[in-house]
Protein backbone atom coordinates (compact mmCIF):
# COMPACT_ATOMS: atom_id res chain seq x y z
CA UNK A 1 0.00 0.00 0.00
CA UNK A 2 1.35 3.42 -0.98
CA UNK A 3 1.06 5.83 1.94
CA UNK A 4 1.83 9.53 1.88
CA UNK A 5 2.19 11.85 4.87
CA UNK A 6 0.81 15.39 4.69
CA UNK A 7 2.38 17.99 6.98
CA UNK A 8 0.50 21.31 7.11
CA UNK A 9 2.62 24.29 8.18
CA UNK A 10 1.64 27.90 8.90
CA UNK A 11 3.86 30.79 7.92
CA UNK A 12 6.85 30.62 10.25
CA UNK A 13 6.51 34.33 11.04
CA UNK A 14 2.93 33.81 12.21
CA UNK A 15 3.31 30.45 13.91
CA UNK A 16 2.50 29.79 17.55
CA UNK A 17 0.89 33.16 18.28
CA UNK A 18 -0.63 31.76 21.48
CA UNK A 19 2.90 31.51 22.87
CA UNK A 20 3.40 35.27 22.60
CA UNK A 21 3.17 35.80 26.40
CA UNK A 22 6.28 33.63 26.80
CA UNK A 23 8.24 33.98 23.53
CA UNK A 24 9.23 36.78 21.21
CA UNK A 25 8.37 36.72 17.51
CA UNK A 26 11.91 35.56 16.73
CA UNK A 27 11.77 32.79 19.33
CA UNK A 28 8.42 31.58 18.00
CA UNK A 29 9.81 31.49 14.48
CA UNK A 30 12.86 29.51 15.64
CA UNK A 31 10.61 27.13 17.54
CA UNK A 32 8.37 26.53 14.52
CA UNK A 33 11.46 25.97 12.37
CA UNK A 34 12.94 23.47 14.86
CA UNK A 35 9.67 21.54 15.23
CA UNK A 36 9.25 21.28 11.46
CA UNK A 37 12.82 20.00 11.09
CA UNK A 38 12.17 17.47 13.87
CA UNK A 39 8.99 16.23 12.14
CA UNK A 40 10.55 15.88 8.70
CA UNK A 41 13.67 14.23 10.11
CA UNK A 42 11.47 11.69 11.91
CA UNK A 43 9.54 10.95 8.72
CA UNK A 44 12.51 10.75 6.39
CA UNK A 45 13.39 7.17 5.49
CA UNK A 46 10.51 5.69 7.47
CA UNK A 47 9.62 2.26 6.12
CA UNK A 48 6.08 2.09 4.81
CA UNK A 49 5.95 5.74 3.72
CA UNK A 50 6.00 6.44 0.00
CA UNK A 51 6.53 10.17 0.34
CA UNK A 52 5.95 13.39 2.27
CA UNK A 53 3.91 16.41 1.21
CA UNK A 54 4.35 19.73 3.01
CA UNK A 55 1.54 22.22 2.43
CA UNK A 56 2.11 25.88 3.31
CA UNK A 57 2.03 29.46 2.03
CA UNK A 58 5.57 30.10 3.27
CA UNK A 59 8.47 30.05 0.79
CA UNK A 60 10.89 29.43 3.66
CA UNK A 61 8.95 26.25 4.44
CA UNK A 62 9.39 25.18 0.82
CA UNK A 63 13.15 25.43 1.25
CA UNK A 64 13.09 23.31 4.42
CA UNK A 65 10.84 20.71 2.80
CA UNK A 66 13.25 20.37 -0.11
CA UNK A 67 16.15 19.55 2.20
CA UNK A 68 14.26 16.48 3.40
CA UNK A 69 13.09 15.35 -0.02
CA UNK A 70 9.48 16.35 0.67
CA UNK A 71 7.12 17.60 -2.03
CA UNK A 72 5.92 21.16 -1.44
CA UNK A 73 2.28 22.05 -2.14
CA UNK A 74 1.48 25.74 -2.07
CA UNK A 75 -1.55 26.58 0.01
CA UNK A 76 -3.93 28.92 -1.80
CA UNK A 77 -4.31 32.45 -0.47
CA UNK A 78 -7.97 31.84 0.37
CA UNK A 79 -7.54 28.28 1.62
CA UNK A 80 -8.30 27.37 5.18
CA UNK A 81 -6.61 24.34 6.70
CA UNK A 82 -9.21 21.83 5.53
CA UNK A 83 -9.16 23.09 1.94
CA UNK A 84 -5.35 23.09 1.96
CA UNK A 85 -5.35 19.49 3.17
CA UNK A 86 -7.82 18.52 0.46
CA UNK A 87 -5.52 20.16 -2.10
CA UNK A 88 -2.52 18.20 -0.75
CA UNK A 89 -4.54 14.97 -0.69
CA UNK A 90 -5.38 15.44 -4.36
CA UNK A 91 -1.68 15.82 -5.12
CA UNK A 92 -0.91 12.67 -3.13
CA UNK A 93 -3.55 10.70 -5.03
CA UNK A 94 -2.11 11.88 -8.35
CA UNK A 95 1.21 10.46 -7.14
CA UNK A 96 -0.37 7.10 -6.39
CA UNK A 97 -1.35 7.43 -2.71
CA UNK A 98 -3.70 4.73 -1.44
CA UNK A 99 -3.71 6.21 2.08
CA UNK A 100 -2.74 9.53 3.62
CA UNK A 101 -1.65 10.53 7.10
CA UNK A 102 -2.08 14.13 8.24
CA UNK A 103 0.56 15.00 10.81
CA UNK A 104 1.04 18.47 12.36
CA UNK A 105 4.56 19.80 12.81
CA UNK A 106 4.37 20.55 16.53
CA UNK A 107 4.78 17.20 18.26
CA UNK A 108 8.13 17.36 20.08
CA UNK A 109 7.94 13.84 21.52
CA UNK A 110 7.24 12.20 18.17
CA UNK A 111 9.57 9.35 17.25
CA UNK A 112 9.66 6.98 14.28
CA UNK A 113 8.41 4.12 16.45
CA UNK A 114 5.17 6.04 17.11
CA UNK A 115 4.48 6.28 13.38
CA UNK A 116 5.41 2.63 12.85
CA UNK A 117 2.71 1.75 15.36
CA UNK A 118 0.13 3.61 13.26
CA UNK A 119 1.25 1.93 10.05
CA UNK A 120 1.09 -1.53 11.63
CA UNK A 121 -2.47 -0.91 12.78
CA UNK A 122 -3.65 0.38 9.44
CA UNK A 123 -2.83 -2.46 7.07
CA UNK A 124 -6.40 -2.89 5.87
CA UNK A 125 -8.73 -0.58 4.01
CA UNK A 126 -11.11 1.10 4.64
CA UNK A 127 -9.62 2.23 7.93
CA UNK A 128 -9.22 5.43 9.94
CA UNK A 129 -6.78 6.20 12.76
CA UNK A 130 -7.28 9.30 14.92
CA UNK A 131 -4.93 10.56 17.62
CA UNK A 132 -6.49 13.30 19.78
CA UNK A 133 -4.73 16.04 21.69
CA UNK A 134 -4.63 15.97 25.49
CA UNK A 135 -8.06 17.52 25.91
CA UNK A 136 -9.51 15.22 23.24
CA UNK A 137 -10.78 18.24 21.35
CA UNK A 138 -8.26 18.57 18.52
CA UNK A 139 -6.80 15.98 16.14
CA UNK A 140 -3.02 15.49 16.19
CA UNK A 141 -2.91 12.67 13.66
CA UNK A 142 -5.44 11.52 11.10
CA UNK A 143 -4.84 8.46 8.91
CA UNK A 144 -7.30 7.84 6.07
CA UNK A 145 -7.35 4.72 3.92
CA UNK A 146 -8.37 5.34 1.22
CA UNK A 147 -7.75 9.10 0.94
CA UNK A 148 -10.92 11.16 1.23
CA UNK A 149 -12.91 8.44 2.99
CA UNK A 150 -14.08 11.15 5.42
CA UNK A 151 -13.94 14.91 5.07
CA UNK A 152 -11.31 16.92 6.92
CA UNK A 153 -12.88 18.73 9.88
CA UNK A 154 -9.86 20.33 11.53
CA UNK A 155 -10.75 23.20 13.82
CA UNK A 156 -13.03 23.35 16.85
CA UNK A 157 -13.77 19.86 18.25
CA UNK A 158 -12.14 18.15 15.29
CA UNK A 159 -11.52 14.91 17.18
CA UNK A 160 -15.22 14.42 17.84
CA UNK A 161 -16.12 15.36 14.26
CA UNK A 162 -13.62 12.98 12.69
CA UNK A 163 -14.70 10.16 15.01
CA UNK A 164 -18.40 10.73 14.34
CA UNK A 165 -17.84 10.89 10.57
CA UNK A 166 -16.03 7.55 10.66
CA UNK A 167 -18.69 5.85 12.76
CA UNK A 168 -21.53 7.34 10.71
CA UNK A 169 -20.03 5.72 7.59
CA UNK A 170 -19.40 2.49 9.55
CA UNK A 171 -15.68 2.64 8.88
CA UNK A 172 -13.34 0.80 11.19
CA UNK A 173 -11.65 3.42 13.33
CA UNK A 174 -8.83 3.24 15.86
CA UNK A 175 -8.33 5.97 18.47
CA UNK A 176 -4.68 6.25 19.43
CA UNK A 177 -4.12 7.88 22.82
CA UNK A 178 -0.38 8.26 23.41
CA UNK A 179 1.72 11.07 24.85
CA UNK A 180 3.77 11.33 21.66
CA UNK A 181 0.70 12.45 19.71
CA UNK A 182 -1.17 14.18 22.52
CA UNK A 183 1.71 16.47 23.57
CA UNK A 184 1.62 19.41 21.19
CA UNK A 185 2.97 22.91 21.77
CA UNK A 186 0.10 25.38 22.00
CA UNK A 187 0.34 27.14 25.37
CA UNK A 188 3.18 28.67 27.37
CA UNK A 189 3.01 25.85 29.92
CA UNK A 190 3.79 23.37 27.14
CA UNK A 191 7.23 24.90 26.68
CA UNK A 192 8.67 23.18 29.75
CA UNK A 193 9.07 19.94 27.83
CA UNK A 194 11.27 21.67 25.27
CA UNK A 195 13.70 22.80 27.94
CA UNK A 196 14.58 19.21 28.80
CA UNK A 197 17.68 18.56 26.64
CA UNK A 198 17.21 14.82 26.93
CA UNK A 199 13.78 14.98 25.31
CA UNK A 200 13.95 17.83 22.79
CA UNK A 201 17.02 20.05 22.87
CA UNK A 202 16.21 23.49 21.51
CA UNK A 203 17.53 26.97 22.38
CA UNK A 204 14.80 29.24 23.69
Amino acid sequence: MKRWVIVPVKRLTAAKSRLSPALSVRQRRLLAHALLNHTLKTLRGLNGIEGILVVSKDRAVRSIAGKFGAVFVREGDCDGLNRALARATGEAVVRGAEAVMVLPADLPLLRARDLVRVLRQARRSPFVVIAPDRGERGTNLLYLSPPGIIKFSFGERSFKKHLQSSRRKKIRVSVLRTLAFAQDIDRPEDLSILRDPFRFPIPL
